[in-house]
């Protein structure tokens, strides 16, 4: 799990750029407008993800999450915590996904992979406008 501060936002209406940092360490992400939506300068962001890999597969701020890397297979949504996460992170992203559900009105079940199954549907639903 890695902490950002953020520095700047650019956003754009559909999407927004934001640079953080982490340290004396820059980085520059580009998020959906809906997931910025209230953040200002000085906001903490945490980046979730495997150690080895350089950049976060998932994104938490407030009871909001972002996926960079989204599973769209059964196998992939199945095997997507313990192929993307370490330990910690993992568990962190558990109670994440739970608390984005909470936030959205949906009421989250025990099973990580049924969180992540309708976390993605609603996310579809939400972009086709139902």
């Amino acid at each position: 799990m890695r902490k950002y501060v953020v520095d700047n936002i650019y956003d754009n209406g559909a999407y927004a750029s934001v640079v953080m940092r982490s340290n004396s360490t820059f980085r520059k992400q580009l998020f959906t407008s809906d997931f910025v939506d209230g953040m200002k300068i000085g906001d903490k962001l945490l980046g979730l993800g495997n150690d080895d890999n350089l950049m976060p597969v998932a994104w938490v701020y407030r009871n909001r999450l972002h996926l960079v890397i989204e599973p769209i297979s059964d196998y992939r949504i199945h095997n997507f915590v313990t192929e993307q996460f370490s330990l910690a992170d993992g568990m962190y992203f558990r109670y994440a996904l739970m608390r984005t559900l909470s936030a959205r009105g949906i009421a989250p079940t025990v099973s990580v992979t049924n969180n992540l199954r309708m976390f993605l549907n609603n996310k579809q639903n939400t972009r086709n406008g139902r």
